[in-house]
């Protein structure tokens, strides 16, 4: 039972049927070789029963648990707590803490440790456990703990369980490698001790539906014994299981640590939900983090600081509530804090999150600048981190028909979806946007027709080792076209987007062809080439001499590979191609050895 602070939570159940988790045992195991070990995390991760059913299992070992109450800040009443606790096995020493009173000067401490050396139990462990340790901010108790936790008793080690780190100076011992933590992602139930569990609670249910349940739960301890409950009710469908177990958890979480709000404090807490990926410093902008804990400390189950990594944490699924409750905030106060988290990431090189929040301002040009900054090819999770954020858009009528939306559009989707290897689809929306603009007579189209070819240009040179096409050529030459054709400027990219981008090898004539299809490859990438010049795009400039000179270099035409090599780096150093002249330079280097 975890009982403080306003917020009550039932985990009696969590006790009866506890199910054991090898994984977390091993990591308490390891944490219990120390002096000293933190167990902090949010409500209903079942910090309690974990640390309860672990020391339990734990033979002959003398174990002292606290529970802890905001009364245990006084220190006569922490005192009495203690010694309450101790008097169940050994009442002699209980009697002589009491007798010698709460330690709070250095000389009573050193005496508290010799009676406790010498009428304690002897054991090869002692544990005394500090449960719920968040509620304690009495100086005189925090210096008690800490001396504790250096008496350097051997085997004896203090466990600290709490919903935040707690305030007391133990870096001496981190260094030592006699203190460690076990957070929330230790605490959280992997998908196979979800499995487990819920076999042990008697459900059935098919593995293929173990993903829903991680991600329906998150791992939580509550969530998952919520979901237990309903899965034994068997419930028509598992979606109707899951719906309901997420509204018993919403329902808590609202109960316990929303409706008692003030609406400023709602409007604080749900405004932090939009900008939860990004690190304190920003935070602290939105809220005063110590006076919104302190107004309102239901929250520390749920939102805490994490010194560790230096930023705010908020339980997955106390973040979720917050998000279905964003329409408590009215469009110019979203837009305000989308605005503060634009220009603090673009201040601040957090690059991913500020085409985010430009996004979500609907701020498209800003958007296309950001993502211009970047390399022409992306790794993959990050094409679809953007992928994500412009199949979200949503335009308005008006905005649909802007420059900067078009280009987004018409340029950026294919772009992203080839370099995270969905190729077929980039074909698809671009000859999709041919098939759009073809006829129409609108200012803009011929720009999106000339996009669009030169997407299915570089499209094909990234699929042609398995379609054996080589067609980027032909592509190009209708880009240009088109080109010829605009009215409008086109966009014009610079710095490292309009950087070829060369990996491995630089023919990409793939498994299976003819031996002439090298020649052909050759040929159609010095039209490439040449096309993209008459366009005004550098990109590639260099390209054709650097798969000559790879191909000479692999029929062992070494004097023709050579120059072919040092012509591709005057190019490419012309143009600020470096992939181009690093690739170069490396088959010099390789002749040189040969």
């Amino acid at each position: 039972m975890e009982n403080t602070d306003g917020v009550s939570i039932d985990n009696s159940f969590l006790q009866e049927h506890f199910a054991p988790r090898p994984r977390v045992d091993g990591i308490l195991d390891r944490a219990a070789g120390g002096r000293l070990f933190y167990v902090v995390a949010g409500a209903g991760y079942g910090k309690t029963q974990t640390v309860y059913n672990y020391v339990k299992r734990q033979e002959d070992a003398v174990v002292r648990w606290v529970q802890l109450t905001d009364s245990d800040n006084v220190s006569s009443h922490f005192w009495l707590n203690l010694s309450r606790n101790i008097a169940f096995d050994n009442p002699d020493l209980a009697v002589k803490l009491r007798e010698a009173g709460f330690p709070d000067t250095l000389m009573k401490f050193r005496q508290f440790s010799e009676i406790l050396r010498t009428t304690e139990h002897r054991s090869h462990k002692m544990f005394l456990v500090m449960d719920d340790f968040h509620i304690i901010h009495s100086k005189q108790t925090l210096t008690f703990v800490e001396r504790c936790a250096n008496l350097g008793i051997p085997g004896s080690c203090v466990v600290i369980v709490s919903r935040k780190e707690p305030p007391i100076n133990a870096a001496s011992l981190f260094s030592k490698g006699q203190a460690s933590i076990i957070t929330e992602e230790d605490l959280c139930f992997t998908a196979d001790e979800i499995s487990d569990f819920l076999r042990q609670s008697g459900v059935s249910f098919s593995a293929k539906d173990l993903p829903l349940f991680v991600d329906a739960t998150k791992g939580w301890a509550l969530a998952v014994n919520l979901l237990g409950i309903v899965l034994k009710r068997k419930p028509e469908t598992l979606g109707r299981a899951l719906e309901i177990m997420k509204q018993n958890v919403f329902n808590l979480i609202q109960t316990e640590a929303f409706d008692d709000f003030k609406e400023s404090v709602k409007k604080t807490v749900v405004g932090l939900s939009l900008v939860s990926g990004l690190p304190f410093a920003f935070s602290r902008e939105i809220a005063d983090f110590s006076s919104l804990l302190e107004n309102t400390p239901q929250l520390a189950s749920f939102l805490w600081f994490d010194s560790y990594s230096e930023s705010l944490r908020i339980h997955p699924l106390y973040l979720e509530f917050l998000q279905s409750r964003q329409e408590i905030l009215s469009a110019k106060e979203k837009d305000d804090i989308y605005r503060r988290a634009a220009e603090w990431c673009s201040e601040n090189d957090f690059y991913t999150g500020a085409v985010n929040y430009y996004a979500q301002l609907r701020q498209f040009g800003l958007v296309l600048k950001a993502l211009l900054s970047y390399p022409f090819k992306l790794p993959p999770d990050s094409c679809e981190y953007y992928l994500n954020i412009l199949e979200n858009l949503e335009p308005s009528e008006e905005e649909c028909s802007g420059e900067s939306y078009l280009i987004l559009r018409n340029l950026f989707m294919p772009l992203l979806l080839a370099g995270a290897g969905r190729y077929e689809e980039a074909r698809a929306f671009s000859e999709a946007a041919i098939e759009e603009w073809r006829d129409s007579d609108q200012p803009f189209s011929k720009n999106i027709l000339y996009t669009a070819y030169s997407n299915l240009a570089y499209i094909d040179t990234y699929t042609c080792t398995v379609t054996h096409r080589y067609d980027s050529s032909v592509f190009l030459k209708k880009a240009l076209e088109y080109r010829k054709m605009t009215t409008i400027p086109t966009l014009g990219a610079s710095g490292s987007f309009a950087v070829a981008d060369v990996r491995s090898y630089a023919c990409l004539v793939g498994e299976g062809a003819d031996i002439e299809e090298f020649d052909l490859f050759l040929e159609t990438t010095r039209e490439t080439v040449a096309y993209s010049l008459a366009i005004d795009h550098d990109i590639y400039y260099g390209f054709d001499d650097l798969v000559a000179c790879e191909i000479a270099y692999y029929k062992n035409q070494l004097d023709a590979a050579r120059g072919l090599a040092h012509s591709a780096i005057a190019k490419a150093r012309e143009k600020s191609q470096w992939s181009i002249e690093a690739m170069a330079e490396q088959y010099l280097l390789f002749i040189a050895l040969c």
